[in-house]
């Protein structure tokens, strides 16, 4: 059965692992297959060695190395997986390239010829992440879709049948896709809203939805607390969350999961809970992470001494087995989501980072808006999140991209690597609030009483207005009518001391009585019944 190639030493899609101590280019991105490895450089160029009998180390020949060689001449390259006899790599344009073993179609070249050098996949479509399983393929375009090849054994390619495929497919129609990690036959990924999904061979429980049963489409696993980082072995999975946990599932028998016990499991449990975590990467039968401090741990199967701590001794819990493997901070996920097309006006901007940052680093000139929207920027050591609240609401059906520049730094004073970008743009007005006034969609008489649209008590107003106003006809027609007749008044509102504290008495009340309409309800018959009493008493009893 698929899932059984224990041959496969890592599928430690795209995390950097190695960092050269040399004057010369360092390793950046390393990817192991079953029996090679490739790496890129600092300076973009793409090297492989080991077993070549498939073409998968893309020389143009299937003659062994023992020693890196140059793969894909001067082209630079900034993103590599390795399968178990094939490898795909993302360019720096963009443009995907796949070699090796196509047997199943998993280079996705539209042939199950094998190839000994880089080809061309997908033309020229720009892809931003790729993974490879055991003999799967599975890739992010820049637009955030989500696409899959080869073996489909077991449902891995997540596109609800078991049929091989050659050449990419499109999985589902959603377009906030972030990262993917491909296992022996089973598919890992994540959303850019930090949900985690799951598909393809279950019997070990790897795809972590609680049964064994094969899935054939993406399904996702665990709570709502986002992800952030995820790999995919054999037959067991590991991910991370962005309160830097750690958690495994699937198959155990050779203790990989580190929980200390060898049985399976089929949802994700917690692991190493005295440790913050950074990176994870599942191998064949063994797993390895980096902590938040730069450690290095491993467990699981230590035939062959894989866990690397000296013995050959199989270990069921992590343990360390080195030091200084420190990464630089990244961006783990956005609001809005890259490419998202239905931004709220009134949103505010914010970022996830991969470990903790240095607050100071983090403000107006290292975290912007295009088109000079103006801000507060605050970050949240709790949760790793920065968040950007513009001073006014965004325009309505308009792009905007957000930027985080090289100048925050992590705790530890590691810099980011290089600028982090993604687009968005707004959703289109509603005819209610686009129409006599503009303004899109501001409450313009509580804005000015308050200050700010984004002050507490205009958002129960706004979502007053949007949930019981703008979902009927007469409602509507009542918004329109403020919107044109409120601009006026707001302005003079906002000069006017005393008719902004007048404006404040009428509609906290009001706001309290939307926020709490049962205590409102029973405050408003209380007072009633109070009223009523005391007239009866003034009135004295009846004849």
């Amino acid at each position: 059965m698929l899932k059984r190639c224990r041959v496969l030493s890592s599928l430690a899609i795209g995390v950097v692992l190695l960092f050269a101590h040399s004057s010369e280019a360092m390793i950046v991105r390393l990817a192991a297959g079953a029996s090679h490895t490739v790496a890129i450089k600092s300076d973009g160029t793409l090297w492989a060695w080991g077993l070549n009998m498939s073409g998968q180390l893309g020389d143009g020949t299937t003659t062994n190395r023992v020693v890196p060689v140059p793969v894909g001449g001067s082209a630079t390259w900034t993103a590599v997986a390795a399968g178990a006899s094939h490898t795909v790599a993302i360019r720096s344009d963009g443009t995907l390239w796949a070699w090796g073993l196509n047997m199943s179609g998993q280079l996705g070249d539209g042939t199950t010829t094998n190839r000994a050098f880089p080809v061309s996949i997908g033309g020229s479509e720009t892809w931003t992440a790729v993974a490879a399983g055991a003999s799967h393929t599975v890739a992010i375009r820049s637009d955030g879709t989500l696409w899959a090849w080869g073996l489909n054994m077991s449902g891995q390619l997540g596109d609800g049948t078991t049929a091989d495929k050659a050449l990419p497919e499109q999985i589902g129609s959603n377009t906030n896709w972030r990262s993917v990690a491909a296992g022996g036959g089973h598919t890992v990924a994540v959303r850019s809203d930090g949900s985690l999904w799951a598909w393809g061979l279950n019997d070990s429980g790897e795809v972590g939805d609680g049964t064994t049963a094969n899935i054939a489409v993406p399904t996702q696993i665990g709570v709502s607390i986002p992800w952030s980082f995820i790999a995919a072995g054999s037959d067991h999975s590991a991910a991370i969350r962005t309160d830097e946990t750690l958690w495994t599932w699937g198959s155990n028998v050779d203790e990989q999961l580190g929980d200390g016990l060898t049985a399976n499991t089929t949802i994700p449990g917690q692991i190493g809970n005295s440790v913050n975590w950074r990176a994870i990467a599942a191998g064949s039968d063994h797993s390895a992470a980096i902590a938040t401090d730069g450690t290095l741990w491993a467990w699981g199967l230590n035939l062959s001494g894989q866990v690397g701590d000296g013995t050959t001794t199989s270990r069921s819990s992590p343990v360390q087995v080195g030091t200084g493997f420190a990464l630089p901070p990244e961006v783990v996920f956005t609001v809005p989501p890259a490419g998202s097309t239905n931004a709220a006006a009134g949103t505010t901007i914010q970022t996830t980072f991969s470990q903790a940052m240095d607050a100071a680093t983090i403000n107006a000139s290292t975290f912007t808006v295009s088109g000079g929207v103006p801000g507060a920027v605050a970050y949240d050591g709790s949760t790793n999140i920065a968040t950007f609240t513009p001073s006014t609401p965004l325009a309505p059906a308009t792009a905007y991209t957000a930027t985080i520049t090289t100048g925050v730094a992590d705790a530890s004073g590691n810099s980011l690597p290089a600028d982090f970008t993604w687009t968005f743009t707004t959703a289109q007005a509603s005819s209610a609030t686009s129409g006599g006034g503009g303004g899109g969609g501001h409450c313009f008489i509580a804005t000015a009483a308050y200050g700010s649209y984004l002050d507490p008590h205009v958002r129960v107003l706004r979502d007053f207005r949007d949930r019981y106003l703008m979902t009927n006809t007469p409602g509507r027609y009542l918004v329109r009518t403020y919107y044109r007749y409120s601009p006026p008044i707001a302005h003079s509102i906002e000069g006017n001391r005393v008719l902004k504290a007048l404006v404040r008495s009428i509609l906290t009340p009001l706001v309290y009585g939307l926020k709490r309409p049962i205590a409102a309800l029973f405050f408003l018959l209380l007072s009633a019944g109070a009223i009523i009493f005391r007239k009866r008493e003034r009135c004295g009893p009846g004849p």
